[in-house]
């Protein structure tokens, strides 16, 4: 096969399209320029998970995530896995915060630190931490470092 015609292959194979695709879409983070600034979607995602925000969308957001992370987690108490499929709890949200330090000696912050209770069947008292990485070599890694 000649250069070209793999050039070509490589153009219109399925998975470089959908890359592209996916990639190449318009959101606001791009038109504002600043789809791979940490700290921006950091702020957006805090404001948006805070039902004291001015969204209008109170608990739905933060509720959506938390459905999905019952789904994802392995160990999840059943109170508290079947009160985050139901979503029948009200969330009592003590703190959201971007950028919280924490005491480590090698130091550290993680991107978005919440604490709160959650009462519904059960109360329960959680802490949701959101490491927000855009470009990193660590992923999976840096999690398990704190």
């Amino acid at each position: 096969m000649n250069t070209e015609k793999e050039i070509l292959n490589y153009y219109n194979c399925e998975e470089y399209l959908e890359l592209h695709n996916y990639y190449n879409k318009t959101t606001i983070f791009n038109i504002l320029g600043v789809e791979r600034n940490e700290n921006r979607h950091s702020a957006f995602l805090k404001w948006l998970f805070d039902n004291r925000s001015s969204h209008g969308f109170k608990d739905e957001p933060l509720k959506k995530l938390l459905r999905i992370y019952a789904t994802k987690v392995i160990n999840i108490d059943n109170e508290l896995y079947y009160m985050l499929l139901s979503g029948r709890y009200n969330i009592n949200l003590w703190e959201i915060t971007t950028e919280k330090a924490f005491d480590k000696p090698e130091g550290g912050r993680i991107d978005i630190w919440s604490r709160m209770t959650l009462v519904g069947a059960v109360t329960k008292n959680v802490a949701l931490i959101i490491e927000n990485k855009i470009y990193s070599s660590l992923h999976n890694a840096h999690l398990v470092s704190y």
